[in-house]
C-alpha cells in the first residue's frame, strides 16, 4: 500500500541545504518515511510544498491519485 508524504512550509528546507536565518530542516519526512515502512507500506516522499494554494492544491491532487 502506498502512502504518500508531503512536508509544507516555506521555512523548510532539505538537509544538507545551506540554512538560512528563519528556516529549518525538514527532518520529520524522512522519520514518517522509516515509519512507514516499519509498518509494511510503501512511502512516497513528494518533497517540500510551498505554502500556496495552487502549487499545494496540484501536490495534493497528484498524491491523492497515486497512493489512493
Amino acid at each position: 500500500m502506498p502512502v504518500g508524504i508531503i512536508s509544507t512550509g516555506d521555512e523548510l528546507v532539505n538537509p544538507g541545504e545551506n540554512l538560512a536565518r528563519g528556516k529549518v530542516y525538514d527532518a520529520n519526512s524522512y522519520t514518517l518515511y522509516a515509519g512507514v515502512q516499519e509498518c509494511g507500506a510503501f512511502p512516497l516522499l513528494y518533497g517540500i510544498v510551498m505554502d500556496d494554494e495552487i502549487v499545494m492544491r496540484k501536490a495534493l491532487e497528484t498524491a491523492v491519485s497515486e497512493c489512493a
